[in-house]
């Protein structure tokens, strides 16, 4: 990012008029919305056995950034719920291996009630579009180069 651009997030019209600073202010206040983000997996508590869907341990892929350009990594969220194709007492068991690359869904509200419960419950706090109420979904595994030894 270059200095011409003005403080931090905020552009030199954005301080004009009486729309401008409004539309700023809703633009940060979105910004902090989080819905669905590209994730890492860093643990897993199953390896294929036929037994409920675990969780996973995922590092955020996509870094913050502050307003001067400065990127940092996210920290690793842990004990996701991740998602299992599942029918009645079918299910297609492909659970994620450390290292796979896959989606974080985040949803809107704390779900740690429902989780512990497992049925229609209250968000026990007023937390709200935070990693650790997401879940994982898929996962491959990053494209790997192979080098031919000569």
């Amino acid at each position: 990012m270059t200095e011409t651009f003005g403080y931090g997030f905020m552009f030199p019209n954005d301080q004009l008029g009486a729309f401008n600073p409004v539309a700023f202010i809703i633009s940060q206040m979105l910004a902090r919305v989080r819905t669905v983000t590209l994730g890492k997996v860093m643990g897993v508590t199953n390896s294929g056995a036929i037994i409920p869907a675990g969780t996973v341990d995922v590092q955020p892929l996509v870094s913050m950034v502050d307003g001067r350009g400065n990127a940092t990594q996210h920290g690793t969220v842990y004990k996701l719920p991740y998602f299992r194709l599942q029918s009645g007492a079918n299910a297609v068991i492909m659970d994620p291996m450390v290292g796979d690359v896959g989606i974080m869904l985040v949803c809107d509200r704390d779900v740690s009630s429902v989780e512990a419960s497992q049925a229609a419950a209250p968000p026990p706090s007023m937390r709200m579009f935070n990693f650790s109420d997401g879940l994982f979904i898929g996962g491959r595994q990053p494209r790997i180069t192979l080098i031919a030894k000569t």
